[in-house]
């Protein structure tokens, strides 16, 4: 059920935001997905060592937002590139995803919270910091960060605005 109201909640933001996504957003979206899961799957069983059923559910439903979010902020990057190199780009769609990237930007802050309250009255120190860590991850799999790379976009949208 939760993933299907995930799943209906980003077909709605596709629609309102990018309208028909392109073949190679389409295509970007696949590879940085599988990407993510390939790499989130190393990372629960091979360095966290998950081994009860509530820490398995704790870091798959913070690996779907977090996926969630990442995706939808690679397709803002994806398609501020393509609207930047357009000739006849309407301000509107600079202003959809600016809306977007801030929507996502207070979403990774208010991750960063609740890694923190799961690590303080949950979890533990380890936990919160595997979390916190996973919100703001650098490795290479996942090459960027969410914050900044909003922020960058958010920048450069404001620019063409």
């Amino acid at each position: 059920m939760a993933y299907c109201c995930l799943i209906l909640l980003g077909k709605s933001i596709q629609k309102v935001v990018f309208g028909e996504l392109r073949i190679s957003e389409q295509q970007h979206m696949k590879d940085k997905f599988w990407n993510f899961i390939f790499y989130k799957f190393i990372f629960v069983f091979g360095v966290v060592n998950v081994q009860y059923l509530h820490e398995v559910i704790l870091w798959v439903s913070w690996f779907s937002v977090l996926g969630f979010l990442h995706l939808l902020s690679q397709l803002s990057k994806d398609r501020f590139e393509y609207l930047s190199f357009s000739p006849t780009t309407p301000g509107w769609s600079h202003f959809r995803l600016i809306a977007l990237l801030s929507a996502i930007l207070t979403l990774s802050g208010f991750m960063l919270i609740v890694s923190i309250g799961v690590g303080v009255f949950v979890s533990g120190v380890n936990t919160f910091a595997f979390m916190a860590a996973e919100s703001e991850s650098t490795s290479k799999a996942y090459p960027s960060r969410i914050d900044l790379t909003n922020l960058l976009e958010i920048f450069r949208g404001c620019l063409y605005i």
